[in-house]
Formats: C-alpha cells, structure tokens, sequence
C-alpha cells in the first residue's frame, strides 16, 4: 500500500496538496503545477462507479472552452484508480458568499444575474442544457476566500464583514456539469424533439427547478433562465424562498409540493416588494416554448432595468386579494428583520449542516439543504452510484478555495482509511 505521506503527482505534472472538496460523486484536491508553481483543481472520482461523470463532463468543459464564466480544464485522465480532471482553482461559491456578508446590495446581484444570462447563453449557444442552476455551482476567482467562522459559546455572532471586503472582482465561472446533457444533435445540429411522455424522474435542484421540470418536461434552454429567475429571488430574499422549509418523506412528495407552491403562488405575490424587473424575468422564462431561443439581451435589459431609476426599478405590490404578504414597506423589513434573525442562529446552522449526512434518515427530503434520495449505506451504494439525475452537491458540495475542516486524513489515498472503516462497520453484527 501507497505511504499516505508520500508525494502523488497527476499526470507527472500536478503535485496534490490537500483536499479542498467533496461531494456525493468525488473529491476535490488542491494542486501546484510542478513546472509553473501555479495553483490549480484536481476533482477525481473512482472508476468503480457505474455511471461516471468526469468523462463527459470534461467534453462539456472542452465544448464551452473559451467563453464567459467557463473555468479550463487542463486535463482528463486517469490516476491510481480515479478518473481525474485538473481546472482553474477557484474560490468561495455564491451560495457562501451569500451566507457569510451583509445584505447584497441590488445593484452586484443585478451584476451577478446580467453575468449568469451571458453565460447560460454561452452553454445554449454550444448546443447544452445546463439543468442545474443553483448557487452552489458559481463560483469566484480564487481571490475570494471567505472569513473563518468564529468560535463563540452563547454570545451573538459578530457582524459579517460586507460584500467589498471580500471581493476582489464579481466575476463568476460555472462549474459542475455533470447535469449538463445537449438539447440539439452535435453532430448534425438539429434540435432534439421534446419527449411526449411525462418524464417520472426529475433531475436537478428542486429548489431552483423550473415549473415545467416540476411537471415532467423535457429540458429545455427556458428551464435554465427559469431556474436563474428563482436564484435571483433567492438572493434578493437572503435565501427565503416562499417555499424555504419544504420537508417531506420522500422526494417524489418534496417534489409536489414544490409543484404545488410554484404554481399556485402568483408573481405578484412571489416577488412582493422587489423590483418589478424580478417579476417580468420569470414571468417571461415561463412563457417561452420548449423550441424558443430567449432572448438573453432583453433578460439583460430587465435585470439592469431593476436599478433605481430604470424601468423596472417599481416595487412590486401583492395581489389586492392576497392576505398574506403585507405591503411591500413593510415585507421589505420583514424580510430584514428575517435575515438578522437568520444570521444570529447562523453558527448553530453552521454545526448542523456538518452533520447533516450523518442524521438525515433515507428518503428525507430537506428544502433547505437539498438532500434527496439519500442511499442506504452499504457497500453496493458506495461503490456503485445509481446515474446521478438529481443535485446532491448541495448536502455535500464543493468548497474549491474555501476552508474546511477533514480531520487529519484528508490526503489523496484517506479513500483507503474510509473504506476500511466502512467494510468493518458493515460487518459488524
């Protein structure tokens, strides 16, 4: 056996470092380039998996080299055992970022949302789907490390620092496309036609999913602009979506009720005290066809239209009818008075989600945290992964530049370690 101690380098090019990563398909490995002492990602996954990722999503990587937002992938390969990709080293995640500053202010999400059309447009325009639009899978350059969190007993948290603290730039990149599949035939670039029949498994984040996902559809270029309108809601609500909470036994009732608040809940009520601009970007993605192209300059010219005093810039009013969301003054300070709310409790949430792999029983669905079909443990699920069709990087994603702690064994053969304690824990009576 391998010396955990000594040197593994990919490719004879990448020395590994240390583990910066994980998540429910792989790891991933901070590492230098030997000859240009350069920083870069190393995400692996075991070839003993069914259903691997890396291959393909290195194609999408190759396809959409080049363009806004999309990080380079250097090499794939393979690597004592593992598949391997070696990308950009990149920093925090949106999904971080937003829990770790202040109140974003509309202006940088409206910077965020103008990026993140450009570049889904980039991905439709290659002739892909990107299917999981979510927080999580934008990242920062690696210049944005967030602040560790304090360690503090029954006291209030100190007030986290502001969004110009920690950022460098705004600039975004994607990542993750494991999802990722084409909505038109590479090769002859003819559009695949929608599938007639309802599809019964559903992929993505049921957070962000689009109502036609919800319903079965097909995937569709709409469904990704969608899913951007409700990541937008989610950061102009500080991470309270109307339907935040959603808990259930089984994915498939997680998934409904998501249906059931989507659809019923009118736009003028979702996006209550927001720009009007917020309400029109969803309003249309909704409207598109499965074939239509959208028109990712309007979407533009929307979002930008939410700053004061653009076009768009109106508060929106809850439907006269509505009885539960009250004026847009006061849902907007209720929405504050939330969000303190939600960052005093911030480090007891911190210490829960580091746990939540261990007490989620199988089959819980959790809004929160995303988790879905969570696999019994045993040595079927772990060396053999049903095909990923649903996000699971959310419970346990990828932390590319953001610290965390794996105990002492985090190095590239620790694999060896957890699946002996595994196998011993299985065959314990």
């Amino acid at each position: 056996m391998e010396s955990p101690q000594k040197d593994v380098i990919v490719a004879e090019q990448w020395l590994v470092l240390s583990k910066i990563g994980e998540g429910s398909f792989g790891e991933v490995f901070k590492a230098k380039d030997i000859n240009l002492g350069r920083l870069y990602a190393v995400k692996r996954e075991s070839l003993d998996l069914e259903h691997p990722q890396l291959r393909h999503e290195s194609k999408i990587y190759n396809t959409l080299a080049g363009g806004p937002c999309i990080p380079k992938c250097h090499w794939y390969g393979q690597h004592d055992g593992f598949d391997c990709i070696v990308i950009d080293l990149l920093g925090s995640n949106l999904k971080q970022f937003q829990q770790s500053t202040r109140n974003m202010p509309l202006d940088l999400i409206i910077d965020f949302g103008c990026q993140l059309v450009s570049c889904l447009e980039h991905i439709h325009d290659k002739g892909i789907v990107y299917r999981d639009v979510k927080p999580e899978n934008f990242l920062f350059e690696a210049s944005c490390i967030l602040p560790d969190l304090p360690s503090y007993n029954n006291s209030p948290p100190p007030s986290p620092p502001t969004c110009n603290h920690i950022l460098d730039n705004t600039c975004l990149y994607a990542v993750d496309f494991g999802l990722a599949t084409w909505w038109r035939n590479p090769k002859t670039m003819k559009p695949y036609p929608e599938c007639k029949k309802p599809i019964k498994y559903k992929t993505g984040t049921a957070r962000y999913a689009s109502l036609n996902i919800h319903r079965g559809r097909t995937h569709a270029r709409r469904d990704d602009m969608e899913s951007l309108g409700y990541l937008l809601l989610d950061l102009l609500l500080n991470g309270e979506l109307p339907w935040s909470g959603i808990t259930a036994r089984s994915t498939k009732v997680g998934w409904d009720r998501l249906k059931a608040i989507k659809e019923d809940m009118l736009l003028q009520d979702m996006c209550a005290g927001l720009p009007y601009g917020i309400m029109n970007f969803i309003d249309y993605t909704r409207r598109l066809r499965f074939a239509d192209r959208p028109d990712y300059d309007h979407l533009k010219t929307v979002l930008i239209g939410c700053n004061q005093p653009g076009p768009f810039s109106k508060l929106v009013t809850p439907h006269p009818h509505t009885r539960l969301i009250p004026s847009p003054q006061k849902y907007y300070q209720q929405q504050q008075q939330n969000y303190h709310l939600k960052r005093n409790s911030s480090h007891n949430m911190h210490k829960m989600n580091c746990l939540d792999h261990q007490s989620h029983e199988d089959g819980v669905f959790v809004m929160d945290d995303l988790a879905k079909e969570l696999p019994s443990f045993t040595k079927t699920t772990y060396y053999r992964n049903n095909n990923r069709s649903s996000s699971n990087s959310s419970n346990r994603h990828y932390h590319y530049g953001h610290k965390k702690h794996y105990g002492n064994k985090v190095g590239w053969n620790s694999h060896k370690n957890y699946t002996t304690a595994i196998e011993k824990t299985l065959q314990t009576p």
